[in-house]
């Protein structure tokens, strides 16, 4: 059986009342000034006539606060839908599929005017359509009615549907801008990306770098007829500069303003930014075929150390390893191993590609995620070829999902090698001095540290147990004892 709302809150409730507090205090002691502005995710609308395959693709890359992300499936008072929110989170959806094949994703747009301090919220608003939203017209007029008492942030909403209708909404406090993919005039390539603003308001003042890569990545694709799944999977992981083209990985020099950091990339504002908590692709379906057949291609962590695993609203609740009872357990693996990826002490949005790919390609982070995604999307293919053709299964359905989660999060969550060169804690400022007593130690420890200049910055103290599993990570300032 689906859980309603009501059913996941009460299976929950113990669990959050610490869980939650704790996650919290542990991504906020991951942040940084720079990494407390508003969220600004990156989203693709790709019409069925700009894929090989005829299907349409919602994309969306979610850039927020918000580390600890689940996909959940919900049966309520309208249509049964699957969204990735935050954990516990049963009002808000921040991408979803309902099985009527509808789909939607969102995008902050920062410069549309806004005028409103209440309203409805995009997470409520998005959760709202997965709900009552079977087609583009049923969103249009969604957009009509919440428009009269107002929304609370302006945003890009990009939505298809089963009868192929694909499009992006540039939504207002009261009133909303269309713009169709299906529409040659307003995408010529048969896609439309948005970042963190709206084309309909003033974009002179606004960063373009993502909107500007993003575009570039799909027109390339288009051009040679590949503008598919994998494809939307690589701009997800993407961590090209203006400055800096850090391909092949790992990067084999440093970012501009240190050069001596080798290995490094200044994630700030790639596309698979240092802030980005999670994405996914929905693949839809061409008209006539059963909606039940669109797959949301899940991934509830940060993007080159996160794998993508199919799931299905016919299934049912979605498989323990995306929406267990504290959370998903694949997105808690990737939260370390995003922590481990951004190792410089003092900038934290500051990528080290070695962990993603270590020197020669054997291993790493994101050699790992690749060869999961090099069987999963061909046995999902071919799930999806056989119900095509005989029909959907749900009980079928919910068996494959679960059998591809469960292997895929086995191969994932075992030990990945560390890099041979591992960067070091200052990235060239020189080691901090520790200190502990006593040493060896059963009880309390006293730990003294002191960095040499320039450091300037925290040190990052990982405590292991005795296999090797780091049980907590200290971050400290430059000197001091606790």
């Amino acid at each position: 059986m689906r859980r309603t709302p009501a059913t996941r809150a009460r299976a929950r409730c113990r669990a959050a009342a610490w869980l939650l507090p704790l996650l919290g205090a542990l991504a906020a002691g991951c942040g940084e000034s720079r990494l407390s502005e508003p969220e600004e995710c990156t989203i693709a609308v790709v019409a069925g006539s700009a894929t090989p395959d005829g299907r349409p693709l919602l994309w969306k890359s979610r850039d927020a606060e918000e580390w600890f992300n689940e996909v959940a499936c919900f049966e309520e008072n309208g249509w049964a839908h699957i969204a990735l929110a935050c954990v516990a989170d049963t009002i808000n959806a921040r991408l979803g599929v309902n099985e009527r094949g509808f789909a939607i994703v969102n995008a902050t747009a920062l410069n549309l005017p806004d005028t409103l301090d209440a309203g409805i919220t995009n997470g409520s608003l998005m959760k709202r359509a997965l709900r009552e939203c079977a087609t583009l017209d049923d969103f249009e007029r969604l957009l009509i009615l919440t428009g009269i008492e107002g929304r609370a942030h302006p945003s890009s909403m990009g939505v298809i549907d089963a009868e192929g209708g694909a499009a992006i909404y540039e939504v207002g406090n009261h009133g909303f801008v269309a713009f169709d993919a299906t529409d040659p005039e307003v995408a010529p390539d048969g896609f439309l990306v948005r970042a963190n603003f709206g084309l309909s308001g003033d974009t002179t003042a606004v960063s373009k770098t993502r909107y500007e890569r993003a575009s570039v990545l799909l027109s390339e694709a288009a051009a040679e007829d590949r503008l598919d799944l994998a494809a939307l999977l690589d701009a997800s992981r993407d961590l090209w500069t203006p400055a800096v083209d850090p391909y092949p990985l790992p990067c084999d020099r440093g970012p501009p303003q240190a050069p001596h950091a080798i290995g490094y990339v200044d994630a700030y504002d790639t596309i698979n930014r240092s802030k980005t908590v999670a994405f996914g692709v929905i693949q839809g379906v061409a008209p006539g075929e059963d909606p039940r057949l669109a797959t949301f291609y899940a991934a509830p962590g940060h993007p080159v150390v996160t794998p993508v695993t199919p799931v299905w609203v016919a299934a049912g609740p979605t498989p323990p390893e995306l929406d267990g009872p504290l959370g998903s357990p694949i997105c808690n693996v990737a939260y370390e191993r995003r922590l481990d990826s951004y190792p410089h002490p003092i900038w934290r949005w500051w990528i080290h590609t070695n962990y993603l790919v270590h020197t020669g390609g054997e291993d790493g982070f994101l050699v790992r995620v690749r060869a999961i995604e090099g069987w999963v999307l061909p046995q999902t293919a071919a799930h999806l070829e056989h119900w095509r053709t005989g029909g959907v299964d749900p009980a079928e359905m919910a068996a494959v999902e679960r059998q591809i989660a469960a292997a895929a999060f086995a191969e994932y969550a075992a030990p990945v090698p560390e890099p041979a060169s591992a960067p070091p804690a200052s990235a060239g400022s020189g080691a901090p001095a520790l200190a502990f007593s006593p040493n060896p130690a059963r009880g309390a420890v006293r730990i003294a540290w002191a960095a040499p200049p320039p450091h300037g910055g925290e040190i990052v103290v990982s405590i292991l147990d005795v296999s090797g599993r780091r049980v907590r990570r200290i971050f400290l300032p430059p000197s001091g004892a606790v």
